[in-house]
């Protein structure tokens, strides 16, 4: 067993010689993931002059999203106990996902059924601390202070959209 860690070592070490010889350093290929993830970040703002046909798709998104809230009040149950299920919008890459949900954010027909509507970007470096603050300062429009723990932004994201 020795011999076999002493071989694995060896063979390490040559993988790390040759990784200096030909510049192949981890930390820069973790430096181009942090850009190439910058470079995604999305906002709610999109350019639909652009986009064709997605038309239908957003009408479907609008109905499937309003039509919860409009069958609840006729059942006798308030906005603020109607629960919004989630809607995916899945796809290879370039379809134009984030186009499409752009133009449901911003469709007029969806401000008269939401309080508060709020974009966040949620990236692949799940971090929940992160997307509390973002929610957080997407309802205040504000930078939000440095709050220790993620406990304290999850309640003050709660007190802010509850009943909501």
């Amino acid at each position: 067993m020795a011999r076999k860690i002493y071989g694995i070592n060896e063979k390490l070490d040559k993988i790390n010689e040759n990784s200096v010889r030909y510049t192949l350093n981890s930390s820069s290929s973790h430096d181009d993931q942090t850009r190439e993830q910058r470079n995604r970040l999305t906002s709610s703002i999109g350019d639909d002059s652009i986009l064709l046909g997605r038309e239908g798709a957003k009408l479907d998104i609008v109905n499937i999203l309003t039509d919860k809230l409009t069958a609840s009040s006729s059942f006798g149950i308030s906005s603020q106990q109607a629960k919004i299920s989630t809607l995916s919008i899945v796809g290879m890459g370039g379809l134009g996902k984030t186009s499409l949900a752009q133009l449901v954010f911003n469709d007029e027909s969806i401000e008269k059924f939401f309080d508060l509507k709020m974009w966040v970007c949620i990236s692949n470096d799940f971090d929940v601390r992160k997307i509390l603050r973002n929610i957080l300062e997407s309802i205040t429009e504000a930078a939000c202070g440095d709050y220790s723990n993620s406990d304290v932004l999850a309640n003050q994201v709660k007190k802010r959209l509850i009943g909501k």
